[in-house]
């Protein structure tokens, strides 16, 4: 069996898993260049396509909204993002409050609190 044929495999599983479902969501940021810690509030996002209980199918976009709303037109390398989701809010508040005290005390970022942003489920059509 040929790599490709692994991968081609993997996808069909993962699709085959996959449901769409409406999950709460929060963004954070640190910079690699200074001690700045940027999260977002959590909010409720609908109809996403999970994989196998643990991946967001659009990971990637979701990331880059939040990156893009930090940076502003910059396009801002020194910026990594990660989204945490959960369908259960409870459960989503515990993790982003675990997440920002470990990281003010232990690493001492300073926490930057984006209110006014929000996810978008649609992307952007190419022109």
């Amino acid at each position: 069996m040929s790599r490709k044929d692994l991968d081609k495999m993997r996808n069909q599983n993962q699709d085959k898993n996959s449901r769409q479902v409406d999950i709460y969501m929060f963004a954070a940021s640190f910079s690699l260049l200074d001690s700045a810690m940027f999260v977002s509030d959590i909010q409720l996002v609908r109809n996403v396509t999970v994989n196998n209980k643990w991946f967001v199918k659009d990971r990637v976009f979701f990331e880059k909204q939040f990156t893009d709303y930090i940076a502003g037109t910059d396009d801002d390398e020194t910026l990594m993002t990660s989204i945490l989701f959960a369908e259960k809010e409870k459960k989503l508040i515990k993790q982003r409050d675990r997440l920002i005290k470990r990281n003010k005390k232990k690493n001492g970022f300073k926490l930057n609190q984006i209110s006014a942003f929000t996810f978008s489920n649609t992307e952007p059509e190419e022109p």
